[in-house]
């Protein structure tokens, strides 16, 4: 016959398991709001895709520069925003096949089709 007993020794190990479980995931949560916070903090246009060129994050610059909201950019096509669709695509194919791009002249197109130009500079 096996009998199970309570110790107080075992919830001490689940209590010491659960605050360094918690203690995780608040160092993980302060990295994501520092990067987060690096980002934001950046006055040129950030933007991340996806290697089919679907927009997966902007920062607050690239809301101004584009006037879309954050919502409506992330899952669109990255190209899209700029004069030369064709163009912008090519140079993120670039990035993807030689790992990154440099002063890579383009323009983006604001809603309201104010025009500014960039040197797109990206890595993998």
């Amino acid at each position: 016959m096996v009998r199970a007993t309570k110790t107080r020794n075992n919830g001490s190990v689940r209590t010491r398991e659960k605050r360094q479980h918690l203690a995780m995931v608040a160092k993980q949560l302060d990295a994501s709001q520092y990067a987060r916070s690096l980002i934001e903090s950046s006055l040129d246009p950030l933007v991340t895709i996806s290697a089919d060129g679907k927009v997966t994050d902007v920062n607050e610059a690239t809301i101004k520069v584009t006037g879309v909201s954050r919502d409506k950019l992330i899952g669109t096509d990255f190209s899209n925003y700029f004069t030369e669709p064709e163009k912008a695509q090519e140079g993120y194919q670039q990035v993807f096949a030689k790992g990154s791009v440099t002063d890579y002249p383009l323009t983006i197109r604001h809603r309201d089709g104010k025009l500014t130009d960039v040197l797109y500079n990206a890595s993998v």
